[in-house]
């Protein structure tokens, strides 16, 4: 927090936490600026709780939102958001650090927990090669 504050001593307007851990959601509203707000995606634990200082927040007029998967409306969003990813126009591939084959998921786990990778599916069909583009085909 010290680098950050010395970077932008007035503190953000906006911080996302989309990390799913209590010490990133306290760091994202301790962030923010007059009338900041921090938006909580990345959901912990049930029963986990974090900490802020209520009359900070009310003195800089600053706001904590949830949104919850963005605030969509599965049955509306999910359809048009898989129809604008098969159009071309939704580019998620570029988000997928590496694909795993399922024999595999201790590896991608300790990818995952050691912030190598950031999104990377677990697949059943694949081979481990296929994650570097030299999967040779399983039928020979």
């Amino acid at each position: 927090m010290a680098a950050l504050r010395e970077m932008v001593p007035e503190g953000l307007d906006y911080v996302f936490d989309a990390i799913g851990k209590i010490s990133t959601t306290e760091q994202a509203i301790a962030a923010l600026g007059l009338a900041g707000a921090a938006v909580i995606v990345g959901l912990p634990p049930t029963g986990q709780h974090a900490r802020f200082d209520p009359l900070a927040l009310a003195e800089a007029d600053q706001r904590i939102l949830g949104s919850n998967y963005g605030s969509v409306v599965p049955q509306r969003d999910i359809p048009w958001l898989v129809d604008l990813y098969m159009s071309g126009e939704l580019d998620l591939d570029s988000l997928v650090s590496a694909r795993w084959p399922l024999s595999e998921a201790a590896e991608a786990l300790a990818d995952l927990a050691s912030g190598r990778a950031l999104r990377q599916p677990l697949v059943p069909s694949i081979c481990g090669a296929e994650r570097a583009g030299t999967c040779a085909d399983e039928s020979s």
